[in-house]
């Protein structure tokens, strides 16, 4: 991130904010879980300061598939429960057992699912708050929301 000043048209510092943010909630998990308080405070200090310079700036989400029946399933885009205009993601490890974040990305206008359902698709949009996790007995560390989101398909190359 700090060899990349300004985003470029692969929008790779968006993409890195995520990423950063995403494996410093992986560090917390793993230090909560084996009950390194130090290092998971010190992994704390590190994930609020570095929330609060993302606030307002633009983040990609890696790609994911977006699906119409999301009962129980994690890393999948799903609509958002009486919200037309919202997508959401249940973004965990590997595993499966731990969530690193629930991300909600907000849009100016109503979503067409149909049109990208099934397909590999990546959400974005400016960081307008994050919500942190006050409850370590639960498996999650917070919640990351986006307004003025965007979709863009993963386009396949058949070359």
């Amino acid at each position: 991130m700090q060899k990349i000043k300004i985003d470029n048209e692969r929008k790779q510092l968006a993409q890195l904010r995520y990423f950063y943010l995403y494996a410093l909630a992986g560090k917390i998990l793993t230090f909560s879980s084996a009950k390194k308080i130090i290092e998971e405070n010190a992994a704390w200090e590190e994930l609020d300061k570095a929330v609060g310079s993302f606030i307002g700036k633009e983040f990609v989400l890696p790609p994911r598939r977006l699906l119409n029946d999301c009962k129980e399933v994690l890393n999948y885009i799903c609509a958002v429960k009486d919200n037309d205009r919202a997508l959401r993601v249940t973004a965990t490890n590997r595993a499966g057992t731990a969530i690193h974040s629930f991300d909600y990305v907000g849009f100016d206008e109503k979503i067409l699912s149909g049109e990208f359902a099934e397909r590999e698709t990546f959400l974005g949009g400016k960081l307008k708050t994050v919500e942190f996790n006050q409850d370590m007995s639960k498996p999650w560390v917070m919640r990351l929301i986006f307004e003025k989101g965007f979709v863009s398909l993963v386009v396949k190359n058949d070359k």
